[in-house]
């Protein structure tokens, strides 16, 4: 308590020094009654209510700093006596719970940018080890050979979120633990050490010799290890009271036995990708440790220093440990991870998080954040990828606080394909997006209409968005528009699109279904004597000069494929095309897979895949996704060659190993086991003598204002000439060339 100290004191002006005051909890009604001439004041963390007069009298107290542990509770008229202008500075993140709870001084509000908000991370780099207290403006006292730390000097209480870039070494360690409130063995805690959260990600340990012996000295606590490159070594943490988050070095290899020992509120813990060692005693009395992110490329080996773990009611359960999706089943067989008896670390969850792709976890997980619990807490992503530039999901932006998209970071990301933004995004840099030639989608659906209006009238394109290959979806407010693989809002018929474009190459990729009225594929079939085989997710009609054939039977060591009744391709349905014809148009030779059918284009994943057609002994199946060699060959897949034959995929030599299967085609398997495992299968084209013949190419013939006749097909190809056979219209009358 101070109550009565400071009543009366016309002397005091700037109080910024009363946060250290940390034991204060209450400031009573005459906590400052009377101190005339206070203009500046900052209240300490612990502080849980303030009574009516504490500050009367108080005329010129103008500012007001607030970075306490909670919301603390004011009574009636707290600040009568304050100028009209005071001002209240707040952490930026809380200021609208303060404004609610503090209604009667929501005006006087503001946030507080200064350094004692919450939201400021403090960020050095070093380029020499053992030189943390220079950046941070501190003087310290070292003594003897291996730079022991005595003392500390200067106002670091301010330093509560900290990421070092750079190598560190033991005395950055020693200073670290001051900074976080370290508490000696037989000493109070150090209420001044205010670091909660610790981020050394992008820092090098590195190796620092000393005696080995354990002292104390000036009330510092010394190491009690020499210091080996790349290895968290015991004590290195020691009593790090205050510390809540720590993000291990990405190089970090090892971790020895208790390092962190007595860090009663560490919370969440992140090891890097390097990290090969971890002995789980590191954790011993860490009664608070509840999430642990394993960022590691293989699953680390994990020991114990003794038996004693098993017994130490301080050992850890961690709510949740986030691992790599691609090793998620390995940690969650491994008995030391999860069994509850017997285990080196017990775990009630071994999660992916969010994600389902390793860059992105690996991007995010760095900075302690996986589920969606954490992506909710995340305001910004500046110089997330610098690490993880090979992000390609990015739709876990979605639920996050993120207000800006830079151009410098996102230019990283040359592997991007998915990306969905916040309904919190407030500007987007233009040519965020040109180094990522591969998006197939970005989901603008939840931006204000502000963001709206940056997107219309080639605001896509300076985003650097290409709609030949990208689909984007954009909200309703963006309104209707005949672009290319725009995908807008529509109150009566929901999600659609005047045009949709396939880039073939691409693995099928469409988040939300949507109609659109015509569809276009960027693969084109020449003229050929052996088919190509197709699977597609739309429906079309055959195109002109093609012939559609489907498995239909097994004549011995034959295939049999049967041209199709009707002129349409369904959905899903795996096809042979056969082109027989190069088409009348010169601008486009070739069959396009265009189609002029208006239908629903279906959400990519769960039931949307290249269906199968079954014979005695073989099916034929299509894919939607480019299938690799080496699971091709698993399968047993046979794929169609320009010999016009059936090859069963090997890997054995180098030129076996090129055969892929892409997306949008078929492939043949053994079916039933009745197939013979042949190395290669013949095939025969029956055509369909009922088959509907050909149909006459109908097009309309235009004659410009200044004479220019245009001819066009119904699917709106333009044409060169009148073809020989069709249907073509001129002043308003219809043409039939026979």
């Amino acid at each position: 308590s101070i109550d009565g100290i400071f009543t009366g004191d016309t002397e005091l002006k700037d109080f910024s020094e009363f946060n250290k005051f940390y034991g204060v909890k209450h400031l009573g009604s005459n906590a400052f009654n009377g101190c005339s001439n206070l203009k500046t004041i900052t209240l300490p963390g612990a502080v849980e209510g303030i009574s009516t007069g504490a500050f009367d009298g108080c005329t010129k107290l103008d500012s007001i700093r607030v970075n306490c542990d909670s919301i603390f509770t004011l009574e009636p008229n707290v600040f009568e006596s304050l100028p009209a202008d005071f001002r209240i500075y707040v952490p930026k993140s809380d200021i609208a719970l303060y404004q609610e709870r503090w209604s009667q001084y929501k005006e006087h509000i503001v946030v507080d940018e200064s350094s004692y908000s919450d939201d400021d991370l403090i960020i050095v780099t070093l380029t020499q080890p053992n030189t943390l207290h220079e950046k941070l403006g501190l003087q310290v006292e070292l003594s003897g050979y291996y730079h022991w730390l005595e003392g500390v000097r200067g106002d670091y209480s301010n330093v509560k979120k900290l990421k070092i870039i750079g190598p560190i070494s033991g005395t950055d360690f020693e200073l670290i633990r001051y900074l976080a409130g370290y508490t000696l063995w037989t000493k109070e805690r150090n209420y001044f050490g205010h670091l909660e959260y610790l981020d050394l990600y992008d820092a090098q340990i590195r190796e620092t010799d000393n005696d080995g012996s354990e002292e104390t000295d000036g009330g510092v606590i010394r190491q009690d290890a020499s210091m080996t490159d790349n290895v968290m070594h015991k004590h290195a943490l020691l009593k790090a009271k205050s510390l809540k988050t720590l993000i291990l070095p990405k190089t970090c290899k090892k971790v020895e036995k208790r390092a962190f020992l007595e860090c009663d509120n560490l919370e969440t813990v992140v090891f890097g990708d390097d990290c090969a060692e971890i002995d789980w005693t590191c954790f011993d009395n860490d009664p608070s440790v509840a999430y642990v992110y394993m960022l590691q490329t293989q699953k680390p080996e994990i020991s114990i220093d003794s038996r004693y773990w098993f017994d130490n009611d301080y050992s850890p359960t961690c709510d949740a440990m986030y691992v790599r999706p691609s090793l998620y089943r390995d940690y969650l067989n491994d008995a030391d991870y999860t069994t509850s008896h017997g285990s080196i670390m017990y775990t009630q969850s071994i999660s992916r998080g969010a994600f389902s792709e390793d860059e992105g976890f690996a991007a995010f997980g760095s900075h302690a954040v996986a589920s969606l619990n954490d992506l909710i807490t995340v305001k910004n992503v500046d110089n997330w990828f610098d690490s993880h530039r090979d992000v390609k999901d990015l739709t876990q932006l979605r639920y996050t606080k993120v207000k800006r998209l830079r151009k410098d970071d996102f230019q990283k990301l040359t592997q991007l394909e998915r990306i969905a933004l916040p309904i919190s995004t407030e500007k987007l840099e233009e040519g965020v997006f040109q180094n990522s030639p591969n998006l197939r989608f970005a989901d603008f659906l939840a931006v204000e209409p502000s963001i709206t209006d940056q997107l219309k009238d080639g605001g896509l394109k300076k985003l650097g968005i290409d709609l030949q290959k990208t689909l984007a979806y954009v909200p309703m407010t963006y309104g209707l528009t005949e672009e290319t693989n725009v995908v807008y809002g529509s109150e009566d018929a929901g999600l659609m699109a005047h045009n949709y474009r396939l880039y073939d190459g691409w693995d099928y990729t469409v988040p939300y279904a949507f109609k659109t009225q015509t569809v276009e594929n960027s693969r084109t079939l020449a003229k050929s004597d052996v088919p190509y085989t197709v699977c597609l997710p739309y429906k079309m009609d055959v195109p002109y000069g093609v012939k559609a054939y489907q498995l239909s039977d097994r004549e011995g060591s034959e295939l049999v494929f049967k041209e199709i009744s009707d002129r349409t391709l369904e959905a899903m349905q795996p096809y042979l095309l056969k082109v027989i014809d190069e088409g009348i148009d010169p601008e486009h030779p070739g069959a396009q897979l265009t189609s002029t059918i208006a239908q629903e284009i279906p959400t990519s994943g769960g039931n949307t895949f290249g269906r199968q057609i079954d014979t005695y002994g073989y099916s034929m199946r299509g894919t939607f996704d480019a299938i690799d060699n080496q699971t091709a060959h698993e399968l047993s897949a046979y794929v169609l060659k320009s010999d016009g034959k059936w090859y069963l995929v090997g890997n054995d030599t180098e030129a076996h190993r090129q055969a892929y299967i892409p997306a949008y085609r078929c492939y043949l398997l053994l079916n039933g086991g009745y197939g013979t495992r042949a190395a290669t299968l013949d095939m025969e084209l029956e055509d369909n003598p009922t088959a509907i013949e050909e149909p006459e190419i109908e097009t309309i013939k235009t004659v410009d204002r200044d004479g220019t006749e245009q001819i066009f097909d119904l699917s709106g190809h333009k044409l060169v000439r009148i073809p020989d056979t069709g249907i073509y219209i001129m002043n308003g009358r219809k043409y039939i060339k026979k």
